[in-house]
């Protein structure tokens, strides 16, 4: 068992949170699709084509309206899986390790503003995190370096240019973004 084991254990729901169907954009057939998404998001996909310009917001608007290999019964156009969550979920945790993309500090999706709040590093068989914390203070936490104890890094806005994919030699993979 890993750290996603584990995220995706917390994050499993009993019942769907979302609806999905396969839709076509020249002849408007519609065709309900099952959904298994859960408030924890495997974003490492080679079906999203990511690339270093991307940014998290960029994967996530890819995801849920993802053009598909499928062809449209009526009309032979392609097909998008288009997924909506029934409810917004207040929380996201999101699997992207060994990206260089743009980790986006807050961002909108479902129409509601979703913030930064963790991130958990791997490297050399070992997590570390940082923590974000509702004034926007930064704490990191290394169990071998700082024990029980975090360590103040500053305040959000002085690393606004931060690239948030490496610490200490670690990268990062998960980030948890929280909806205000």
């Amino acid at each position: 068992m890993d750290i996603t084991d584990l995220a995706l254990f917390l994050c499993k729901t009993d019942e769907s949170i979302c609806e999905t169907n396969y839709e076509c954009t020249n002849c408007d057939l519609l065709v309900p699709a099952t959904s298994n998404f859960t408030y924890y998001l495997n974003l490492q996909r080679s079906d999203l084509h990511i690339t270093d310009t991307d940014s998290i917001a960029s994967i996530l608007g890819r995801l849920f309206n993802l053009e598909t290999s499928r062809q449209c019964t009526n009309c032979n156009d392609v097909l998008y899986k288009n997924t909506y969550f029934t409810n917004a979920p207040e929380l996201l945790i999101l699997y992207l390790p060994y990206t260089d993309v743009k980790i986006n500090t807050s961002f909108k999706f479902c129409n509601k503003i979703y913030t930064l709040k963790g991130i958990v590093y791997y490297g050399d068989n070992h997590y570390t995190s940082y923590v974000i914390s509702e004034n926007t203070s930064i704490w990191y936490h290394d169990g071998i370096q700082t024990g029980k104890n975090m360590m103040f890094e500053g305040d959000i806005l002085s690393h606004k240019y931060k690239k948030w994919n490496k610490y200490n030699d670690k990268n990062a993979v998960l980030y948890i973004y929280i909806c205000i």
